[in-house]
């Protein structure tokens, strides 16, 4: 913040009977320090014409306030960056698709498999596949594997020809649910 005090202003001080002035609240020419200094030095330098009517910047109550504000939303921007990159980075999503999606087979596959980016809780993810009225066609219910808990799979009866519809809940184990969908067509 921009001050300034005229000499008149800080011989009326010392007139006053006036021992420091805060810098805070007002500032003079010769004094460029945040911290109270003695009237009659002030007063005596702008007698002396040291730097009468000079302007400078100074602290200010309002100026460290405005920092405090800064910092605070710099910092709170950063912790929000994190956050935000961890919780994208926690929700499982697929990897790899076994029928891959959109995919045309020669023969009907035994089971439906999908590898994902972060470990499954295995009581809240499944995978169903439905024939092209809605009908279940899996043999039994899907499983997350135990060896490797990134994948799930489900056992499949024997497929007719026709278009199949995989759809998927993968809950990874710090509790965030994605969900998707898929179809293949076996001729």
């Amino acid at each position: 913040m921009r001050w300034r005090i005229a000499p008149s202003a800080c011989a009326r001080l010392v007139a006053r009977g006036a021992k420091t002035f805060l810098f805070d609240r007002i500032a003079c020419p010769r004094h460029r320090t945040v911290r109270a200094r003695p009237l009659a030095a002030c007063a005596r330098a702008n007698a002396r014409g040291d730097a009468s009517n000079a302007s400078f910047s100074s602290s200010s109550p309002i100026g460290s306030t405005n920092m405090k504000i800064t910092s605070f939303v710099r910092g709170a921007l950063v912790v929000a960056g994190f956050v935000i990159a961890q919780a994208a980075h926690a929700h499982a999503h697929p990897k790899t698709l076994d029928p891959a999606a959109d995919a045309t087979l020669a023969s009907a596959p035994h089971e439906v498999a999908i590898d994902f980016s972060e470990t499954l809780e295995p009581a809240f993810s499944s995978i169903v596949v439905t024939d092209s009225h809605g009908q279940s066609v899996a043999d039994g219910k899907s499983a997350v594997d135990a060896g490797n808990r990134k994948r799930m799979h489900v056992a499949l009866a024997s497929l007719a020809a026709g278009t199949y519809t995989v759809a998927w809940v993968a809950v990874a184990s710090d509790g965030h649910r994605t969900q998707g969908r898929y179809t293949f067509t076996v001729k």
